[in-house]
């Protein structure tokens, strides 16, 4: 991090934690603390503490904790660098003091440059001409002057009035680099019957700037104006500036929506995310390819977990919607299926229905692999047992993306039991393990197969639910553990802690605790807190690791622990884990029993419950609890 954000840091914590905080609710001075009510959770009575001597924030009912950083990046669902950002607006600190962003290539300056100028003269053309050609688009699409602007639409007429702008340039080395971008992006193209003569490459078109999210017009989407135009819509070329994979359109309007909405509408054109907009629903942006590259996804699933696929209801936009969905799966998000029915797209629906129809179609959407498994499943179960397993390992490539979690197995057993397959759940579950197994050798050259949507065969209302998978919570044990650590770092130093590292299996939580061990012996008490607050700030700590860390530093006080108690307390957590650990397997045991389908199967199960409550009775006899004092 650079030198001026780390200045910004040290500013920001010379401030009263109160006063940053009180820009974003409501406190009251009470005592030596500042109290209100709690964002975090639907609270009646002030339960969050701010303690401007220790510069941090508390809730007692979360048990969650941090400094004013932590706290804008969780109320407002910020990235760490936005919200400073965020705090600079608030207390009148000018963030292009501290924050220089690198200095881009003159090459990619020169892009930039040409782009807003293509802009702007496509605007001047449209408003200032009154062409029929735009004027008409513009009446057919009941485009408001308010939306032309926001979006920046605009006219490319049918002459060169791009490349004659940039020949006028005057400064002969500034022309030559403009040109060569232009061409290299390309917005010009060379004129092959004159020599060193460039002509426009989008003309008679009604142009669609496309902006990356940070509003920057990267490319342009140009929609044809008459009949004989070849291709109704077409792109900018791929270039070092425009990657239609790492684009989405309108998100750099849609992304503060997506983030208090806690949604993201994915539609397939400018103008279904235009017409969502123009209905107040500002959650949506457009995809720009056939797929979704790693760099996007990472930005939506920063706002939201909650994906709904609306692209065209044709079989290429099914398609497209496929290979999103199997992507999402991928990174732990299960997109739902806004279906449209009988329109084609969100445009075509929101002309002829109303806003409201939209909403009620999102409420009741159905998880997109969902639709895909029901429409694999015949309405005719087939006889033959390995008809009906043809039929089961057909749905495989579809669940792949999400490996092993329940989300994939129940979705199985679950459709095993609809085709009337008499194995059991485990037999029926090691047959995807191994078709995992197989499938993770040929990943990438076989995709999923292809399934064309039908409309008219819609999943029953026992579809599973779709719930975002979330990342793994930190349990009672590991909480505690992680509160005395801080509370008491001397516990570090114990030979009985790599013990217990091992009956850690979240690993987050296990380089946390290997990274404290790492700094404990090299720096003074008086850094302690500053050391602790330093690491947590890191990008790869977990939000709700940094919360509970933030609750012990809030908590934390100098008072230490002699050998004795740390062994016998580090004795105590290590037989807790154990016991979490023991717990969780009989949960999963249970949990597999109304799926046994033979006398044979649910005895072994019995047996293996009864071993594990064995194990846990003999746990809780030698368990004792130690409180420190």
């Amino acid at each position: 991090m650079s030198d001026g954000i780390e200045d910004l840091k040290i500013r920001i914590k010379t401030i009263p934690i109160s006063e940053i905080i009180g820009r974003y609710i409501s406190l009251s001075r009470k005592g030596h603390y500042h109290v209100g009510l709690c964002p975090f959770h639907n609270d009646t009575s002030p339960s969050l503490q701010v303690n401007d001597q220790k510069g941090m924030f508390m809730c007692f009912v979360d048990q969650i904790g941090g400094d004013a950083i932590s706290f804008v990046r969780k109320k407002e669902n910020l990235s760490y660098l936005d919200a400073l950002k965020d705090i600079c607006s608030r207390v009148g600190i000018s963030w292009d003091e501290y924050y220089t962003p690198k200095e881009e290539p003159p090459k990619i300056q020169m892009a930039k440059r040409v782009l807003s100028k293509a802009a702007l003269l496509f605007q001047k053309v449209a408003t200032d001409n009154s062409k029929e050609e735009f004027t008409s688009f513009v009446k057919t699409r009941n485009l408001s002057p308010e939306t032309i602007k926001e979006f920046q639409i605009g006219l490319a007429p049918g002459n060169n009035i791009l490349t004659s702008y940039l020949e006028s340039i005057p400064n002969k080395n500034e022309r030559k680099l403009a040109l060569d971008t232009a061409l290299e992006i390309g917005i010009i193209r060379k004129d092959k019957n004159k020599v060193n003569a460039y002509f426009d490459t989008f003309r008679d078109r009604i142009m669609f700037p496309i902006f990356n999210s940070f509003g920057d017009i990267v490319g342009f989407s140009g929609r044809k104006t008459k009949e004989h135009q070849k291709g109704k819509y077409i792109n900018s070329d791929q270039s070092f500036i425009f990657n239609k994979k790492n684009i989405l359109y309108g998100y750099h309007l849609a992304k503060n929506s997506i983030r208090d909405n806690q949604s993201v509408i994915m539609v397939e054109g400018q103008m279904d995310v235009i017409a969502l907009f123009k209905n107040g629903i500002r959650n949506a942006v457009a995809v720009m390819g056939v797929g979704l590259g790693e760099a996007v996804l990472k930005n939506l699933k920063g706002l939201t977990h909650n994906f709904y696929l609306a692209l065209d209801s044709d079989e290429a936009g099914f398609k497209a919607m496929q290979r999103i969905n199997e992507m999402c799966l991928s990174n732990d998000i299960i997109p739902k299926y806004l279906d449209f029915s009988p329109h084609k797209d969100p445009d075509e629906f929101l002309e002829n229905l109303s806003k409201e129809e939209f909403f009620a179609r999102k409420e009741k959407a159905q998880p997109f692999v969902d639709i895909l498994i029901h429409n694999i499943v015949p309405n005719e179960i087939p006889d033959l047992s390995d008809k009906k397993l043809e039929i089961l390992k057909s749905i495989f490539p579809f669940l792949a993306p999400l490996k092993e979690s329940l989300s994939a197995t129940e979705r199985i057993i679950e459709t095993a039991k609809q085709l009337g397959l008499k194995s059991d759940s485990s037999t029926i579950i090691n047959f995807y393990t191994k078709f995992l197994q197989d499938y993770s050798k040929h990943a990438g050259n076989d995709s999923a197969p292809q399934v064309i949507v039908n409309n008219n065969k819609l999943p029953p209302s026992t579809t599973l639910e779709n719930e975002p998978t979330p990342p793994l919570p930190i349990s009672t044990a590991e909480r505690r553990l992680i509160e005395e650590i801080i509370k008491h770092p001397e516990c570090l130093s114990s030979p009985k802690m790599s013990l217990l590292l091992e009956n850690i299996n979240a690993a987050h939580i296990k380089n946390f605790i290997l990274k404290m061990q790492d700094f404990i012996y090299e720096i003074e008490e008086i850094e302690y807190v500053q050391m602790v607050q330093a690491l947590t700030a890191q990008e790869e700590i977990s939000q709700s690791l940094r919360e509970v860390v933030g609750y012990a530093l809030f908590k934390y006080e100098k008072t230490k622990l002699d050998d004795k108690i740390i062994s016998r307390l580090l004795d105590d957590f290590n037989k807790k884990l154990k016991e979490e650990l023991l717990l969780e397997k009989r949960n999963i045991l249970r949990n597999n029993q109304p799926f046994c389908s033979t006398k044979e199967e649910a005895d072994k199960l019995m047996q293996e419950i009864s071993s594990v409550d064995k194990e846990l009775m003999e746990l809780k006899i030698s368990k004792k609890i130690i409180k420190p004092q």
